[in-house]
C-alpha cells in the first residue's frame, strides 16, 4: 500500500494508525486493549478507523492554559526567580 493509498483508506493497520497518531503501533494496540478504540477486523487483520482516531485525538487535546500542569507558571512569570 502506497502512502497515497494510507491518505486515503478509512480504514487503518496499527502500524499505520501509529504514524498517524505519530506513536508506535504497540501504543495503538494498548489503546484497543484498553477499550479507547475500536477494531474492525477484515480476516484475521485488525483496523483502526480513522474518524475514531480523529475523536481520540480530539479526546485527549488540550490548549491553551489547560494543557500545562496544573500549578505550573512559567519562569518568566515567577516572583521567586532572580
Amino acid at each position: 500500500m502506497t502512502e497515497m493509498d494510507v491518505a486515503l483508506s478509512p480504514l487503518l493497520t496499527y502500524a499505520e494508525s501509529g504514524r498517524y497518531l505519530r506513536k508506535s503501533a504497540r501504543f495503538v494496540r494498548g489503546l484497543v486493549y484498553s477499550g479507547e478504540l475500536e477494531i474492525k477486523r477484515i480476516g484475521r487483520t485488525p483496523y483502526v478507523h480513522r474518524a475514531d482516531l480523529d475523536a481520540y485525538i480530539t479526546s485527549v487535546t488540550e490548549v491553551g492554559d489547560t494543557a500545562r500542569r496544573p500549578g505550573m507558571t512559567p519562569a518568566h512569570k515567577r516572583r521567586d526567580v532572580a
